[in-house]
């Protein structure tokens, strides 16, 4: 694996000039606002600071009182020896410390989530409350990402534009992963794909640490010190990187503290696919009901004949597929879904298809 890695970085290398001149080394920390409140923003694998600025903008509107501070954990340990969730979330601590920052709301976007955990028990001091984006408990850094780098690396040796294939897959990947694709542009896929480009080399051998980590402490004694409220904000389109069910059945541990709500038509970027009304359950208290229900666009809703005009029929095509169906747990977790109408009637978002079944997963899928 490491040499298949090296020889990656090798021809990446040969074909650098074709990139022409690199852009700017994107900022690791943003903070805006001076309220009395502070929001703390971690973005996952891709996106970045600039990831969360629809985000921003929306929490900072609702009040006069909001300091949002974001952070890219992944940018300041590109190079660091130990990229464990728990080695991130104390870098993540310093930062808050240098800024004053007490008593936050910290929301995490996919990996992301998995640093915010550790924050809440490494340094409890600093959060009030926590906030997944499309994940769940998560048990360690790495995994579907290093292995989806390292399939296509064979294959992107043989190129010269080696560059230009990567970003292909990675803007695919992330294509196969939304619910709503009206935000992404050229200029979205610029602000989550250029970066990783710029870096591919430390991004690459990062890659190849994070799969090689191991967390010092289990998931199991992580969550048992978490004594902080918990929300989860999942997207409830079908996509590949959709929180696994053990992710979610992990919360367990947390019992009456955590709350799980499901956005219909909604995939794996919550507060870029539907970012008011994100924002709208971040800004109210745990377990107070939203204010803002979620409708899909038009194009999810031309779709929807997919589904069926019943839930019986619904559950015909998820077996067809191969999808484990999702019921609500017995355990007090209290699942909502944000309501909407498909059809006229009230069922689950559709289901994306060519035919056989969904799609098949891209090699480069977004954390």
């Amino acid at each position: 694996m490491r040499v298949i890695a090296r020889l990656l970085v090798m021809t990446l290398s040969v074909g650098g000039s074709l990139a022409g001149a690199q852009p700017p080394v994107p900022p690791t920390v943003r903070s805006v606002g001076s309220g009395t409140t502070t929001w703390v923003l971690l973005n996952g694998v891709m996106g970045g600071v600039s990831g969360f600025r629809a985000l921003e903008a929306h929490l900072l509107r609702d009040s006069d009182s909001i300091r949002v501070v974001s952070i890219d954990s992944y940018q300041l340990s590109l190079d660091s020896t130990d990229v464990t969730y728990e080695a991130l979330a104390r870098r993540v601590g310093v930062v808050l410390d240098g800024l004053g920052v007490e008593r936050a709301r910290v929301v995490g976007h996919a990996n992301g989530a998995g640093v915010a955990l550790r924050l809440a028990v490494f340094a409890p001091e600093l959060v009030e409350a926590l906030y997944f984006l499309d994940a769940g408990a998560l048990k360690a850094n790495g995994g579907r990402v290093l292995s989806g780098t390292i399939k296509f690396i064979p294959m992107i040796a043989k190129f010269s534009l080696g560059r230009w294939y990567i970003r292909r897959q990675l803007v695919g990947g992330m294509r196969e992963n939304l619910g709503v694709s009206a935000w992404f542009d050229d200029s979205a896929q610029k602000r989550y794909v250029e970066p990783m480009l710029q870096e591919v080399k430390r991004v690459i051998a990062m890659a190849i640490r994070m799969g090689e980590s191991r967390e010092r402490d289990s998931l199991h004694v992580i969550l048992a010190r978490v004594q902080v409220p918990v929300t989860v904000i999942l997207g409830d389109a079908p996509h590949p990187t959709a929180s696994a069910p053990v992710e979610i059945d992990a919360l367990k541990l947390l019992s009456a503290r955590v709350e799980v709500i499901r956005l219909p038509g909604v995939g794996h970027f919550p507060h870029e696919e539907a970012t008011a009304v994100v924002a709208q359950h971040l800004m109210r208290r745990p377990g107070e009901a939203p204010y803002q229900k979620f409708s899909p666009g038009p194009a999810a809703k031309n779709v929807s004949t997919l589904m069926g005009d019943t839930p019986k029929r619904f559950a015909a095509t998820l077996q067809s597929v191969n999808r484990p169906s999702r019921v609500a747990v017995k355990y007090p977790i209290r699942i909502k879904r944000a309501a909407t109408s498909w059809n006229g009637r009230n069922s689950r978002p559709p289901v994306q298809s060519t035919g056989a079944g969904i799609r098949r997963r891209r090699a480069f899928t977004p954390m």
